[in-house]
């Protein structure tokens, strides 16, 4: 949950995350500029040894600048597919969409929405996971996570795709 996977490269698979059997949760993250030599440049996601199956759950993401061959295996869901590795996977019962420049400035870091991205208001609330660590110190670690990436408040009834919720107002400053 809120979390950024930039400028990673592999030799074979899943140049940001490769995993096998079990069940993974994304949510609300970036995957930017990662790199794999065979197979999913930014995430791979197969079934283990043995034949089992490998459950993700992907929602209000974005995948943006990846190179390498098609992801494999990959269930998305609410999520903003960047002009990579998912195009050719894209189901758009699921809300995912391709757009080109989703982010500000990938070149400085900056991956916080245009206000022209379609990854506005893309996102799902129900993609929102639990505030399992009390982000927010409230002593409260079973309601929706309730803030970004920067430390904004996330509106429960609406979620933009990605790290940041858009505001309408210039970007800010990112340190």
């Amino acid at each position: 949950m809120n979390c950024e996977f930039r400028g990673n490269s592999v030799q074979y698979h899943g140049g940001a995350v490769s995993a096998s059997g079990g069940k993974t949760n994304i949510s609300h993250c970036a995957f930017v500029a990662n790199n794999a030599g065979s197979t999913s440049a930014a995430l791979y996601a197969g079934g283990a040894a043995g034949g089992s199956t490998y459950h993700l759950n992907l929602t209000n993401s974005i995948f943006a600048s990846n190179t390498g061959p098609n992801a494999l295996n990959i269930a998305v869901a609410s999520s903003l597919v960047s002009g990579n590795l998912l195009q050719q996977e894209v189901d758009g019962s699921a809300q995912c969409f391709v757009e080109r420049t989703p982010f500000v400035d990938v070149a400085t870091g900056n991956l916080q929405l245009r206000a022209t991205s379609r990854g506005i208001d893309l996102g799902t609330p129900a993609g929102i996971l639990h505030d399992l660590t009390d982000m927010d110190g409230d002593g409260d670690s079973d309601e929706p996570l309730p803030l970004t990436f920067d430390g904004h408040p996330r509106p429960p009834e609406s979620a933009d795709s990605g790290l940041f919720e858009f505001v309408n107002s210039p970007p800010t400053a990112l340190a």
